[in-house]
């Protein structure tokens, strides 16, 4: 029985398990492990003594590590140990490892060579001093602000000048040689004699012979100047050192902590602030994602190169522009790739997967402030698969605007514009702290999509008016607010909105939505509701084509009178044109024809001949009315054609008067009718009594008639 039960539970316990699947690779600078998790685990990887430890806690699961070590050496990674929830990663040096979600179910850790802390000499004594007050500081640096002064004053450490001098010198020797300005070109090469001679760059200048054997230096000018013109210095045009642009750890500290010991050794003892502790301090704050604050502490020291390309990175932080070409070079180191792209180098010149690398290894603050932006350029580029692994490292922060509208993008770019406003929709509805970039990229859509904007969404876009009523996007939020209510045809809810807006408007913006609101409102509005909202006078203030469109439609509801005292400001090029047919035809309504002519002055196009074909028919001339329509075959008139007997014209008509102008025109002559005897003896006797009447008349007047008689 117990061998059963035994039997039971191997095979029923792992059923309940979930199992993790591992996949390996190895680059040069780092091994990554790929876990298949399931979404929504939890996870955490911990330091183990010299290994580290994954767990998944709150999870019955089981690991998988079939052909991990078939793709990469053990050279960083000697061993997996499984321990259910938890994994022992056994190093096989003096690594560190990283962990990042790549995608809900992905959980990539990269083990990496990490450099080990110098050790401190054996016979330095720690410092025991208790710190020295010094109450005088703010007195001797009143320029400095008081938020920036420590509270004390420690005596830095003293350094062998001996070892200081031999690291100086090992360093500079070091770089020297990295950048091609020491070579052992001096010594007999390698190799059989008659061995070709390596390849050099052409017209390289030849090194002077070096006073020791072995050792070649040159300086920049001999290996660059000879085949490249003259670079200008600066960001600009060079790749930065990489370690410029890293940021220091905070060990363990919180962050009013790792600032305060930043900040604690800013001003020196005469009151200056110095400039290595200004640096770290600015590279603090850069750290936690304060840009501004990092420019502020770099502007009381000088300034150098370290310290401009500081600044630039705090600028590209805060999401301020640059000036045109700034730490825009592609093809420097990774570190400096992520940031140069933000400035607006081409994403798709970096080194792809080496740049995400780098965003990755970024501290969360900072990825939080610039992973939206970074994925949108990505994503202007086409790469979408490293917008979305961007993304997917963004989301364990709290998202912000722009990671927001890259994600309704990349949407879009997949299933359609209607799941971009889908994301942008809920994004709206959950997240009250979305400022207006959401909802004017909204509103372009739906207008795009000609879709009207939900309820809820119309509220929440008043409240940002009113938010924003005194900030420069106030007036992008009301002009597209407008144009979505005008594309729904609600001219109404449009006037709503301009009238909330009103007051924090400038007048030219006020004019121009207002006019759209009008013109709108002239095209679509019934008669009666049309002339209750322009008389006695139309809602102001309003442009010279928007007062056109008023007066065309009180003109068709034959008010010319009305029609001329809307038309009060200066119209100018296309719409004083239009204006001069307006009042022309408000002359022709009124009756007053030669004020019409007057105004149309030597005017012969169609809208002027049309105008004065109107003048004839109302003096009753139709030929003349008809002769003016004429000029224009496409505008033929069959009502003008028939007043004025103009038959052949007719026949082209497509209707039914054409068709009986057409056989009309074509019956043949009818043939002459003999007279029948009736209708001739009837005929001869009106003739007969004509001559008759005619006869008795010429009598009468022979005779003077007496006068009839009168009755009193």
């Amino acid at each position: 029985m117990i061998r059963l039960v035994l039997l039971m539970l191997v095979i029923c316990g792992p059923a309940t398990a979930e199992t993790i699947t591992i996949r390996s690779g190895w680059q040069p600078a780092f091994t990554r492990l790929v876990f298949a998790i399931p979404e929504g685990a939890n996870w955490s990887l911990a330091p183990d003594g010299g290994n580290y430890r994954l767990s998944f806690p709150e999870r019955e699961v089981a690991f998988d590590l079939a052909g991990v070590f078939e793709r990469i050496p053990r050279a960083r990674l000697a061993a997996l140990t499984p321990r259910p929830p938890h994994l022992t990663l056994q190093l096989a040096c003096a690594c560190e490892a990283t962990a990042f979600l790549w995608r809900p179910d992905r959980l990539v850790v990269d083990i990496k060579d990490a450099a080990r802390p110098r050790a401190a000499p054996a016979d330095a004594a720690p410092t025991t001093d208790p710190p020295l007050d010094l109450p005088v500081v703010t007195e001797a640096a009143p320029d400095v602000p008081p938020a920036f002064l420590p509270s004390v004053f420690r005596e830095p450490e003293a350094a062998d000048p001996v070892q200081q001098a031999e690291t100086a010198l090992v360093e500079s020797v070091a770089r020297a040689a990295s950048q091609g300005l020491l070579s052992m070109e001096a010594l007999p090469p390698d190799g059989p004699a008659d061995a070709p001679p390596p390849p050099q760059p052409p017209d390289v200048s030849p090194a002077p012979e070096p006073d020791t054997p072995g050792l070649a230096a040159h300086t920049s000018l001999d290996a660059g100047l000879a085949t490249l013109s003259p670079l200008p210095t600066g960001l600009s045009h060079a790749c930065p050192p990489a370690e410029w642009f890293h940021f220091p750890e905070p060990d363990g500290q919180p962050f009013h902590a790792h600032v305060a010991a930043a900040r604690q050794s800013l001003v020196g003892e005469f009151g200056d602030a110095v400039p290595a502790a200004a640096m770290q301090l600015a590279r603090t704050y850069l750290r936690y994602g304060f840009g501004a604050e990092a420019i502020h502490v770099l502007g009381l020291t000088e300034t150098g190169p370290e310290a401009d390309a500081v600044q630039t990175l705090a600028a590209l932080l805060d999401g301020t522009q640059l000036p045109p070409g700034r730490l825009t070079q592609p093809g420097c180191d990774a570190a400096v790739d992520v940031w140069s792209i933000l400035a607006g180098a081409p994403a798709e010149s970096a080194a792809r997967n080496d740049t995400l690398q780098a965003f990755a290894r970024l501290p969360p603050p900072v990825r939080a402030r610039i992973g939206g932006r970074l994925a949108a350029r990505f994503l202007a580029a086409g790469d979408e698969d490293a917008a979305d692994t961007i993304l997917a490292m963004e989301r364990q922060q709290a998202p912000g605007e722009t990671t927001r509208l890259v994600e309704a993008e990349l949407a879009g770019r997949r299933d359609g514009a209607l799941s971009e406003i889908r994301e942008l929709t809920e994004a709206l509805r959950n997240e009250a702290d979305l400022g207006p970039g959401a909802l004017l990229e909204l509103y372009d859509l739906h207008i795009a999509e000609q879709r009207p904007l939900p309820a809820d969404i119309r509220e929440t876009a008043a409240g940002l008016v009113f938010r924003y009523r005194d900030r420069p996007e106030h007036v992008a939020l009301v002009k597209a607010g407008v144009a979505e209510r005008l594309m729904a045809e609600d001219p109404g809810g449009a006037m709503a909105l301009l009238e909330l807006a009103r007051p924090d408007l400038p007048d030219e913006a006020l004019r121009a939505l207002m006019s759209d609101i009008v013109v709108k409102e002239a095209e679509i509005l019934n008669d009666s509701d049309f002339l209750a909202r322009v008389l006695p006078t139309p809602p102001r203030p309003l442009d010279a084509a928007a007062e056109n469109a008023v007066a065309r439609r009180l003109l068709d509801l034959q008010l010319p009178e009305a029609a001329l005292s809307v038309l009060t400001q200066e119209a100018t090029r296309d719409d004083a044109r239009a204006r001069r047919y307006l009042e022309a035809e408000a002359a022709l309504q009124s009756g007053r024809l030669e004020t019409m002519e007057a105004i149309l002055g030597g005017l012969s196009d169609p809208a002027a001949q049309a105008l004065r074909a109107r003048a004839r028919e109302v003096q009753g001339d139709f030929v003349g009315a008809f002769e003016n329509r004429s000029t224009r075959p496409d505008e033929f008139d069959p009502d003008a054609a028939w007043r004025a007997g103009a038959l052949e014209r007719l026949v082209t008509a497509p209707d039914a008067v054409g068709d009986a102008a057409r056989r009309h025109l074509e019956r043949p002559p009818a043939e002459p009718v003999a007279e029948s005897e009736l209708l001739a003896s009837s005929r001869k006797n009106l003739a007969d009594a004509e001559e008759a009447r005619r006869l008795a008349e010429r009598l009468l007047a022979q005779f003077d008639l007496p006068a009839e008689p009168t009755i009193d």
